[in-house]
């Protein structure tokens, strides 16, 4: 998402800076955007850290900057605040079920005021993001939805198409439904391969095409290779999803857990790839049913098999939930309209517009 806005942002208006951890994985492709860097530490694996937030001041001190945007680090919000010459803007990138404790007093106060007070304005990534911190006490009107965004994928050609299909041992004529997530337990991929049980029973020529590692892949490829699943197939990471995608007639995401605007979904949908995800958090704001894609009730292995079975079987549906799907991403969730839309954000704030 970061990479994304720094390609499309108005570098004549704004001149962004980058704080990332010291020794970051995205450091070599930021320097590629031509932003000045700062890397330090404290700030990898905890969102509050004392001593980062001593290290973030020097900088902010160093920099001057009008406008802060944080985004996992709270330290950063404190530092801000701290600081106190600069707005202070934060994007809230999860949906969580949030515990009844955090919706009562004291904690949704508390929580509330963490918002409130080191927040001018909080972007949220999907609407429902902004009912899950609306729940423990952060006020509405400091909240703008601006969608999360992504550069449209390259199309691959028939003879791409063919060659990496049977890369995977997938054939021409299989029904390839691909996910693309992190291979924890909140993204669902227990309810994935129970109804790859009945794919391989029921319609063979469905086959499951899972990228991604995570605490959960020896657990998972052991208990697909004990119940036989000849119809999944394990990628592990994968570096060009271009070339997932382009070999996949349907996109899956059976979360249940921490979904706003899921980027794999957006890149999907670029290739007018349909997709079939379940109604947790933003998914309902990205798919709709019927539409662009179908939804099936979280944590349901029967639901999510009944509607990959109802695209498989009914290819006038598929083929116009293809071009719904291509039409939505144009529309709504390109890189350069997110761009646009957390730039308009700083507009607000630097015009005044957004004083608190």
């Amino acid at each position: 998402m970061l990479l994304a806005y720094l390609n499309r942002r108005s570098k004549a208006e704004f001149d962004v800076s980058v704080i990332v951890p010291e020794g970051s994985l995205l450091i070599p492709e930021l320097m590629k955007t031509g932003v000045k860097l700062y890397p330090i530490q404290n700030i990898a694996n905890r969102s509050f850290h004392r001593r980062a937030v001593s290290g973030l001041l020097r900088i902010f001190k160093e920099m001057r900057p009008d406008i802060v945007h944080t985004h996992a680090a709270f330290s950063a919000r404190v530092a801000a605040k701290m600081y106190g010459k600069c707005k202070i803007v934060h994007t809230r990138h999860s949906v969580f079920d949030q515990a009844e404790r955090k919706k009562r007093f004291p904690m949704k106060q508390i929580l509330g005021f963490a918002n409130n007070f080191f927040s001018h304005v909080i972007i949220a990534v999907s609407p429902a993001a902004k009912v899950n911190i609306v729940e423990t006490g952060t006020k509405p009107d400091k909240i703008t939805v601006v969608y999360n965004g992504v550069e449209p994928l390259e199309p691959i050609t028939p003879d791409e198409r063919d060659f990496e299909r049977a890369r995977w041992g997938l054939s021409p004529d299989d029904f390839v439904c691909s996910i693309v997530a992190r291979l924890e337990p909140e993204k669902g991929h227990d309810y994935i391969l129970q109804a790859a049980k009945r794919f391989k029973e029921e319609l063979p020529q469905v086959r499951i095409l899972i990228a991604g590692t995570g605490s959960q892949e020896s657990r998972l490829r052991s208990e697909a290779e004990e119940a036989e699943l000849s119809n999944v197939v394990f990628a592990g990471f994968v570096d060009d999803v271009r070339i997932l995608y382009g070999i996949s007639d349907v996109s899956l995401n059976a979360s249940y857990g921490t979904e706003a605007t899921s980027l794999a979904l957006l890149e999907s949908m670029s290739l007018g790839v349909p997709a079939v995800v379940s109604d947790f958090g933003g998914n309902p704001f990205v798919v709709s049913d019927g539409i662009d894609g179908l939804l099936f009730q979280k944590n349901s292995s029967n639901g999510l098999f009944n509607a990959v079975a109802e695209l498989y079987q009914d290819r006038e549906l598929y083929n116009n939930m293809s071009v719904n799907a291509y039409g939505k991403f144009m529309e709504r969730f390109t890189a350069q309209a997110m761009a646009v839309g957390i730039e308009g954000v700083y507009r607000g704030l630097l015009d005044g517009s957004k004083r608190n």
